[in-house]
């Protein structure tokens, strides 16, 4: 199967809807145009949760990068794919976190969705120091190096997982994005001086992507880097506001770059 069938099929399976591929307009099909169309070799650098420490180190510097260790407390997790994270504090907790994350190593994240770099990932285990942060992740959505706005998210471990959207000049929005998540239009008050200082980073990183989620954190009294996301659940969101999301999305579908996955 193409990467084009997987995608038009995924999205189908999960939505009932169809893709408008010829002429993207939601943010759905932006995301779908990009897996087909926009196949960057540095996507795949970019999707290892290893390899990407030293490209983003690069641009940004060393000082932002979680460093990886073998002391606790560590944060386990598989650098090929979502999710799996694994909290270890004690050596006793490293078994456990093996065990769960073995699964994971053995599959194909992304099969069937389109999702091509990670099939090019050969499958390992990060370990890194765990930070402590606010327990808010910083996911700037970014086209061509600028922040089209900031999803906040916070709660993830409650239960009731929570998010608000922040535009670009830090101001609340009241489009909701994710469907699993808790809309809340004034989430917690990260303060305008934090914003821009994360904003700063997020753009520097998304200077040579047409789109790219730019996942940061902040703690111990700074940023720190989390990962760099091409197609946020494979572009496939339910909330009406997908739609006026993806007006915010100007980048240029006349161009498109050589495939490295059919």
């Amino acid at each position: 199967m193409t990467i084009e069938t997987e995608s038009v099929n995924w999205h189908r399976k999960k939505l009932k809807s169809e893709l408008n591929l010829e002429n993207p307009i939601s943010y759905n099909d932006k995301i779908n145009w990009l897996k087909i169309n926009d196949q960057d070799p540095d996507v795949v650098t970019c999707c290892d949760k290893i390899k990407v420490k030293d490209y983003v180190a690069n641009i940004i510097g060393s000082e932002y990068i979680i460093p990886n260790t073998t002391e606790y407390p560590a944060v386990w997790k598989a650098n090929h794919g979502s999710g799996g994270i694994q909290f270890v504090n004690c050596k006793e907790d490293e078994a456990i976190a093996l065990e769960k994350l073995q699964p994971i190593l053995n599959k194909t994240y992304g099969k069937n969705k389109g999702e091509w770099a990670y099939r090019l990932i050969t499958p390992g285990i990060v370990k890194e120091r765990r930070i402590d942060n606010d327990d808010v992740d910083y996911k700037f959505h970014c086209c061509n190096g600028e922040v089209k706005w900031l999803q906040m998210i916070w709660d993830r471990y409650s239960g009731k997982t929570k998010e608000s959207n922040i535009d670009p000049d830090g101001n609340p929005m009241s489009w909701w994005f994710d469907e699993k998540m808790q809309h809340v239009e004034v989430g917690p008050h990260c303060g305008l001086e934090k914003f821009f200082e994360l904003k700063k980073i997020a753009e520097k990183l998304s200077e040579n992507w047409k789109y790219v989620r730019v996942d940061l954190y902040h703690g111990e009294g700074k940023p720190w880097f989390g990962e760099l996301t091409f197609w946020p659940k494979a572009g496939c969101y339910k909330t009406p506001d997908q739609v006026k999301f993806g007006t915010l999305l100007n980048f240029d579908t006349s161009t498109v770059k050589n495939k490295v996955v059919a």
